[in-house]
């Protein structure tokens, strides 16, 4: 319905509506009429004397011939008014109806537009294969992705019957590439039923037809539904079994992604990639962008099954990294022996504080002060600046400590960071200059009196 209509509608149902309370706001006309006045003494004797002063008449009262007056008609009743309310109702309804039929046809014309785009798109797709189809299954053969369409199709239409009685004496290469298919798409009997009518099996596809055979066993006959715990445990059969690439053909991006979110389940596919020696496979992989928690989650599986490697080069994939990535991250370099080749140029700024309390954590105090002060000693927080300099303290490093503390006097100062000072001071009590130290615990405490670490420090020097 166009706009204009519609905004008619609604103006004439809200003059409508004004009209009817106007109505029923307005009292009725009622005659005015006034009550009779009292009738007091005097004004009944004035008129009795008015009655007997006219003379009393003996001659007959004259008797008119003419017909009587008709009475006058009653007054005719004023006319009712108009239903003011019945005509704002119908305005509803109206508007109303109207309103809906605008949006059934644009729903109609919606659903219209759909279905030919859905004719058009089926009319441009080429026709699906059908099992029947010898071309489509030669040509299937020798391409993996019309192969899969084929099985994708045979199976939709549960023509599987139909498809394994015309495989009866096909070539050893056809069976094998159409029991691949077969094996992705999780119909492990028909992948079965193809590998056992070839005339010459490997000890590699003799385990898959065992092991796909006890899996359809299995399922006690029933259709494959949520097929994924399933395929895992199939999965981890053929690799235990030594079948790497068939195990590995069962992990499908889509497996690989919903294992992430299982522990167990996420150290049982990356120990197959780990157990088929391809960690650089599933790192081509997951260079395309996942979720943080998918490379978080294998990065452990794969440090846990002692691959660190593999593992660092998950910790660099996840955007941003968290104090667990960094923890992971410097025990990865530690295992591969390159804490001094540290990358500090793949870590960002707002994470440098991260990867140096990591660090610390691991003893490695010397590159924790090379990953804080390294080109970015003007960008230092506060925050920064107190770990650098317990890194100076643990290192007993004063001419690093000196250079930060001169830092510090000239962008921070005592009234604000106090808490620099102090460390500033454990770090010359500890190097053996006592005087520095005291100097500073008295200068805090003459302008913070109260802070106890500044008073501690001075009776450990004995002041």
């Amino acid at each position: 319905m166009p706009r204009a209509t519609l905004l008619t509608g609604a103006a004439a149902l809200l003059l409508l509506s004004a009209a009817a309370a106007r109505a029923q706001e307005e009292p009725p006309v009622q005659r005015a009429v006034s009550a009779p006045g009292p009738i007091d003494g005097q004004a009944a004797a004035r008129y009795r004397q008015a009655q007997a002063a006219v003379p009393s008449s003996t001659a007959p009262a004259a008797v008119s011939t003419a017909p009587a007056p008709a009475p006058a008609p009653p007054p005719a009743p004023p006319p009712p008014a108009p239903p003011y309310g019945l005509y704002a109702a119908g305005a509803v309804l109206v508007l109303g109806g109207a309103i809906a039929a605008s949006v059934w046809k644009k729903r109609r014309d919606e659903a219209a537009r759909r279905a030919a785009e859905a004719a058009r798109l089926k009319a441009a797709a080429p026709p699906p294969p059908r099992p029947d189809d010898e071309a489509a299954l030669l040509a299937g053969a020798a391409d993996e992705a019309k192969r899969d369409a084929a099985a994708d199709y045979i199976l939709r239409a549960r023509r599987t019957p139909e498809f394994l009685a015309r495989c009866q004496g096909r070539p050893d290469d056809f069976l094998a590439a159409y029991a691949g298919s077969f094996l992705k798409l999780g119909a492990w009997e028909v992948a079965a039923a193809l590998l056992q009518a070839k005339q010459a099996r490997s000890p590699r596809e003799q385990v898959l037809m065992q092991s796909l055979q006890a899996a359809a066993a299995a399922r006690g006959g029933r259709p494959a539904g949520e097929v994924y715990a399933e395929t895992l445990l199939l999965a981890a059969e053929l690799s235990r079994r030594g079948a790497h690439d068939e195990a590995l053909s069962l992990l499908s991006p889509a497996l690989i992604q919903k294992a992430a979110g299982s522990a167990a389940d996420c150290r049982a596919v990356a120990g197959m990639f780990r157990a088929a020696n391809r960690a650089a496979d599933f790192l081509a992989v997951a260079r395309s962008r996942k979720h943080p928690q998918f490379y978080q989650a294998y990065a452990r599986a794969f440090h846990e099954l002692k691959d660190p490697g593999t593992a660092l080069g998950l910790v660099l994939m996840k955007q941003p990294r968290d104090a667990p990535d960094y923890a992971l991250f410097v025990a990865c370099h530690k295992e591969l022996e390159g804490i001094g080749q540290i990358g500090l140029a793949a870590v960002p700024d707002a994470e440098r504080a991260l990867l140096a309390q990591s660090l610390m954590d691991a003893g490695e105090d010397a590159a924790a002060l090379r990953a804080l002060r390294e080109e970015r000693l003007e960008a230092l927080s506060r925050a920064e600046l107190a770990l650098a300099l317990e890194a100076c303290r643990r290192l007993k490093d004063i001419g690093s400590a000196g250079q930060l503390f001169q830092h510090i006097k000239l962008t921070v100062g005592l009234g604000d960071a106090p808490e620099l000072y102090l460390e500033h001071a454990r770090v010359c009590e500890e190097c053996g200059l006592a005087r520095e130290a005291r100097d500073i615990y008295e200068e805090v405490l003459r302008r913070f009196p109260g802070r106890a670490e500044a008073a501690e420090g001075l009776r450990r020097l004995g002041v």
